[in-house]
């Protein structure tokens, strides 16, 4: 069997041009990695981001389940400081104290 040595020319030089497709095809799968991993970095990043803010979502709701017992306690040492300085000025006022606190 003989071969044509046009034919065998051919042959590797497409040979070679596939070999150059596949070397930019790999290039190409590289960088696609890279960009994936930098997605993935983003998206953990966005997760942690979300966790985060659940979590001042969850603090908040906690806030405003409470605020009620939290407003009463304040209106409850306010009117304890208000009785204590009005007792405390009507004793200074009864041993002829001479100032108001």
């Amino acid at each position: 069997m003989k071969f044509n040595p046009a034919v065998l020319k051919f042959d590797l030089a497409l040979m070679k041009f596939d070999l150059a497709v596949m070397k930019l095809d790999l290039a190409v799968m590289k960088s696609n990695l890279t960009v994936m991993k930098f997605d993935l970095a983003v998206m953990k990043s966005n997760l942690t981001v979300m966790k985060f803010d659940l979590a001042v979502m969850k603090f908040n709701m906690a806030l405003m389940k409470y605020n009620p017992f939290v407003i009463r306690f304040d209106l409850a040492v306010t009117r304890f400081t208000l009785e204590w300085c009005v007792k405390s000025c009507v004793i200074d006022l009864a041993f002829g104290g001479d100032e108001i606190r």
